[in-house]
């Protein structure tokens, strides 16, 4: 049972001014006073409804500063919507909630990941994903209980229930494929590689990532090479035509940075030499795409040139900050591959034959991939594909 107790007046005006807190205390003495908790919660970047499988989903980060001088413990996440009223949509605690945290600044993942330091910021990564034909809310709200000990060994128990965020209305950009052909595997998809890349450039936090893919080719082996895994070309993506996504306008591009020895990374990489080389093209509405690791010498286009969707825009390669062929893509707010905040997207077409486990011994080596047995391919249509799906695009000849 919690209970709650009443502040004083210019503590309760200060709590509501900075968002809404019930202080409770878990002490045998109800009477003794307690200040709300003092932390600052923010969503920077509002959900917007994306498809992928059938199920609508909700990807957002939740930024959660600790400005107490003793650490904070976050006990249990819910987020609720507003369609039906405080319908509770999704609830986190425990090690599952461990999971969806990173604590900014930590050079590894602490023991507990939900314990908030003095001073601390941690970031919550979110991705409610909503079936069935129920209405998709208007906002979610969220309720957030922590745990905080005092000197005298009493806990202090707080729940936190900031204002709403609004659910964007605009729909994510339709796009062409940005490759044609079978047995495409978009790796860390809405996943926490790319997810959890949150870098300062230019005195702000992004994530120019959060819907980026790592795309990879199965050929018909079932393998991702075939021969020596240190050659570039023993790899069924490598030299594979990319593609442009919509009819655009090239943006940016890079050329000149040399291949990679397969498995290895590069010496040293920068911010010039991370995407390797690259193409960027203007979607317009603020919307632009982004091709990494190109192979060099291969683009065929020119920065102002117009291209046509479906067009060929440079071959698949392997440079930059990469120790393998496959294509980085990515849809962003801004023309920088950094210093821009990703932003959802969905193809036309394309067909899923299955899933893989990338995890499992020798995948993509010497472990061929086969569609399991009774599973029949399944067509989607204006949705973004699942990490780790084997996806066949239209052909493009």
């Amino acid at each position: 049972m919690r209970e709650q107790i009443m502040e004083k007046p210019l503590i309760a005006l200060v709590c509501a001014f900075l968002l809404t807190c019930t202080p409770v205390n878990a002490a045998n003495d109800p009477s003794k006073p307690a200040l709300p908790a003092a932390v600052d919660l923010q969503v920077p970047i509002a959900p917007t409804p994306v498809k992928a499988d059938g199920a609508t989903h909700l990807l957002y980060e939740l930024h959660i500063t600790n400005f107490d001088r003793k650490p904070f413990e976050l006990e249990r996440i819910d987020i609720l919507g507003d369609s039906p009223a405080n319908m509770v949509l999704a609830s986190y605690e425990g090690a599952e909630l461990g999971k969806l945290i990173r604590n900014s600044g930590a050079a590894s993942t602490p023991p507990n990941s939900a314990l908030i330091g003095a001073g601390a910021h941690v970031v919550v990564f979110l991705d409610i994903a909503l079936t069935g034909t129920k209405a998709l809310p208007h906002s979610l709200s969220h309720r957030l209980f922590f745990d905080r000990a005092q000197t005298d060994g009493i806990v202090m128990h707080y729940d936190v229930a900031p204002a709403p965020v609004a659910i964007q209305t605009a729909a994510p950009i339709i796009l062409r494929p940005p490759l044609s052909g079978k047995g495409w595997i978009p790796f860390d998809l809405m996943d926490n590689g790319h997810r959890r890349t949150l870098m300062a450039v230019d005195g702000k936090i992004r994530i120019g990532q959060r819907f980026a893919a790592d795309w990879a080719k199965l050929g018909p082996d079932g393998l991702l090479v075939h021969g020596s895994d240190k050659d570039n070309a023993s790899y069924y993506s490598f030299g594979e035509e990319v593609l442009a996504v919509a009819d655009a306008v090239v943006a940016d591009i890079k050329d000149g940075i040399p291949l990679n020895v397969a498995t290895e990374m590069p010496a040293v990489t920068t911010l010039d030499n991370l995407a390797g080389n690259y193409v960027i093209l203007d979607l317009g509405n603020g919307r632009f795409a982004q091709y990494a690791h190109l192979k060099p010498g291969s683009i065929r286009i020119k920065i102002g040139e117009r291209v046509h969707a479906g067009q060929v825009l440079a071959l698949l390669g392997n440079s930059g900050n990469s120790n393998g062929p496959h294509l980085h893509f990515q849809v962003t707010d801004g023309p920088s591959f950094l210093g821009s905040e990703g932003v959802p997207y969905v193809f036309q077409s394309f067909v899923v034959e299955g899933m893989v486990d990338p995890t499992a011994k020798g995948f993509g080596d010497t472990a061929p991939w086969s569609p399991a047995q009774n599973v029949k391919p399944s067509q989607h249509n204006l949705e973004i594909p699942l990490k780790n799906s084997v996806v066949d695009f239209p052909e493009t000849h």
